[in-house]
């Protein structure tokens, strides 16, 4: 996604820095709000950087796709890119994953025309979605694990985001395979003089309140209703908090009907829809605190996790609250920014966070430590230097 666009900002800010770095960089993507009518679009974001989008059938992104939907736009995805791509003048191909079916298209390559491939690994597919019960037919199981298997094994090597992540690949089977850990990072945009203007985002009298963000995908495997009953609590003893929820995704309508069966929709939490990359930080701008939370009844689905939410949060240097543990999290503790509320019922985990909020000396230590990680560890620019090196070095 760029900038203007609300998503994931990953894949975009490395393509453009290794674009500036002299490689030609053609980026194979789809039409992410299912509204392109030409079957393929060409843009051309600087001389040495263009993308390509697929027509989106609107199943990619789309709020009620069945499963059997979704599975068939991302076959359609990896039979179209790779019929894109077989034409191209290429040197490397670098696959990257969420959905494992974009690792098809390079291994076509790879097995045809013997290009190299790094098989970039930003989820560990087939486990989430087995565990979520979106994958259960059997053989279908065996084809994704066969599917992951293979795209280990022909990659030239793999790049993974979390250290975690590394340990179970080499688990299945890849002790002597070239992994790379390059987590998700932080952009400099979230500097705070270009922040211009305040955006209230339309919400009266939220100077006075103290505000907690979830900015985010509404999707199963996160704490959507717990987020909703969070609000509710904390409803019921401040009047100072309020929530912000900006992202979209499947829960969104089930979480709106929640929070207006609990009477606090546009009480106390205000859904903003999908929020462009570029106006994420007048959001953080906002935020006393982010929320970093998965359902509590799938904890191992997200043991290596690196939301985009969380390096938006320290980016901006705001402190977060989750209810979990991965990689993040102990990160967040490790540095003290983090309330953490695993465990706790609803109740006493609203009550941690308003006594956390409350705490400004707290607050203000918890603010420069998230801002001193991710300037030392998570700087984007440094991570693209290594995706660099990565790519001379195969």
């Amino acid at each position: 996604m760029k900038p203007d666009q609300a998503g994931a900002h990953r894949i975009y800010s490395h393509a453009l820095n290794l674009s500036k770095k002299g490689l030609n960089v053609v980026v194979i993507s789809t039409d992410s709000y299912g509204n392109q009518k030409e079957f393929w679009t060409k843009e051309v974001i600087r001389e040495n950087l263009v993308v390509h989008r697929l027509k989106n059938s609107g199943y990619f992104h789309g709020k009620k796709a069945s499963n059997n939907q979704r599975f068939s736009s991302f076959l359609r995805f990896a039979f179209f890119s790779f019929l894109k791509v077989f034409f191209m003048k290429k040197d490397l191909i670098y696959a990257t994953s969420t959905p494992l079916t974009v690792a098809i298209p390079a291994l076509l390559l790879k097995l045809f025309l013997g290009k190299k491939y790094l098989f970039e690994v930003r989820d560990l597919w087939p486990e989430v979605p087995i565990q979520l019960g979106y994958l259960k037919n059997r053989f279908l199981i065996f084809l994704s694990y066969s599917l992951e298997y293979l795209a280990y094994y022909f990659s030239s090597a793999v790049i993974v985001v979390s250290p975690g992540m590394e340990t179970d690949i080499r688990l299945k089977g890849f002790k002597n395979k070239k992994i790379f850990t390059v987590e998700n990072g932080c952009d400099d945009f979230f500097n705070s003089n270009q922040i211009k203007n305040k955006n209230h985002f339309g919400i009266k009298n939220i100077n006075n309140k103290k505000v907690i963000l979830y900015a985010g995908s509404l999707t199963a495997a996160y704490g959507i209703n717990y987020l909703v009953d969070l609000a509710k609590n904390m409803n019921e003893i401040s009047n100072d908090v309020i929530f912000l929820i900006a992202g979209r995704g499947d829960m969104e309508e089930e979480m709106i009907e929640q929070a207006k069966s609990l009477n606090i929709l546009d009480v106390n939490f205000f859904y903003l829809g999908a929020v462009p990359k570029k106006d994420i930080p007048k959001l953080y701008d906002l935020a006393k605190l982010s929320m970093c939370i998965i359902r509590n009844d799938k904890p191992e689905i997200m043991k290596h996790a690196v939301n985009n939410k969380f390096f938006d949060s320290i980016a901006s240097g705001t402190p977060i609250c989750t209810n979990f543990d991965s990689f993040q999290t102990s990160i967040s503790i490790n540095n003290n920014f983090c309330i953490y509320v695993k465990d706790l019922n609803i109740r006493d985990a609203a009550l941690k966070v308003l006594e956390y909020l409350n705490n400004e000396d707290w607050y203000n230590k918890a603010s420069n430590n998230a801002l001193l990680i991710a300037a030392e560890k998570f700087n984007r620019k440094k991570q693209s230097e290594k995706i660099y090196e990565i790519i001379n070095g195969t």
